[in-house]
């Protein structure tokens, strides 16, 4: 999907950048980080960071006490309510040179596999639901997915080896797609990819205030967020995402200390 998108925006570059403009009336636009939502998640989100805060602060490893104040700055002034929406809107809004058109909910739930019978050795991997489809880094998508969808030890053991892999079949894919471009620059593309993983580190963070302890909690606890209910100042907001137990706090604890290391947060 995402080598599809980059050699179409070389190869049709107006129709590209119609689609990636939202003010054109018809391009893809943002669904949730939007500044003009933010009203409506606050108390969500509010909730989510005192959990995620409270995570940390109980789980972080008796070997990185020493860092214990520095961690938990780092992870407040990122979650703090005065800029906390506003930053994830503006990292899922800005574009650069890996800018796609992203499926915008890459999380393993919405990744099916099928065996392929006629090749042992392959599968048929399909992705669905595209409701929250927006224009921005491939690396947001590969964000929630590495980040969310994988712990800290799979990271710490194979994320270069995964973003070797990818990097691979991105290049592979991208010269076999678009055979008249001049081939791009691997090593150029290979730093790209980890500049925009770095940038995309506190995206990462952001969704899995809700994606982990919604992950990881008995499927009674899981919020409706489609529910509606009135606070006592008349606005609409959501219900309150679950507290998160202990798995969530070890998954959120790794992460927040893994961006840290990477001076990605």
């Amino acid at each position: 999907m995402y080598i599809n998108v980059c050699t179409y925006g070389c190869t049709r570059p107006e129709e590209f950048a119609r689609l990636t403009d939202p003010s054109s009336g018809q391009g893809i636009q943002e669904v949730l980080f939007r500044t003009e939502n933010e009203d409506w998640y606050r108390q969500y989100y509010q909730v989510a960071a005192k959990n995620a805060i409270r995570m940390v602060s109980d789980g972080l490893p008796a070997h990185m006490e020493f860092k214990r104040i520095e961690i938990m700055e780092k992870l407040r002034s990122f979650l703090n309510d005065d800029v906390f929406f506003r930053t994830m809107s503006e990292i899922t809004a800005m574009q650069g040179p890996l800018t796609v058109f992203c499926h915008g909910d890459c999380w393993t739930n919405n990744i099916l596999f099928k065996d392929d019978l006629a090749l042992p050795n392959e599968e048929v991997v399909y992705l669905v639901d595209f409701q929250l489809s927006r224009v921005g880094s491939l690396a947001l998508d590969l964000a929630n997915l590495l980040y969310c969808c994988a712990n800290g030890e799979i990271r710490r053991t194979h994320m270069t080896q995964l973003l070797q892999h990818y990097h691979f079949h991105l290049m592979s894919s991208l010269q076999t797609l678009n055979p008249k471009q001049p081939p791009k620059d691997p090593s150029v593309m290979w730093e790209l990819l980890n500049e925009e993983m770095r940038r995309c580190g506190r995206f990462g963070i952001g969704l899995a205030l809700d994606m982990l302890p919604i992950a990881t909690c008995e499927s009674e606890e899981a919020p409706d967020l489609y529910e509606k209910s009135e606070t006592s100042e008349g606005k609409q907001n959501t219900r309150a995402p679950p507290r998160g137990g202990a798995e969530c706090a070890r998954l959120m604890t790794d992460l927040v200390l893994e961006l840290v290391h990477n001076h990605a947060l």
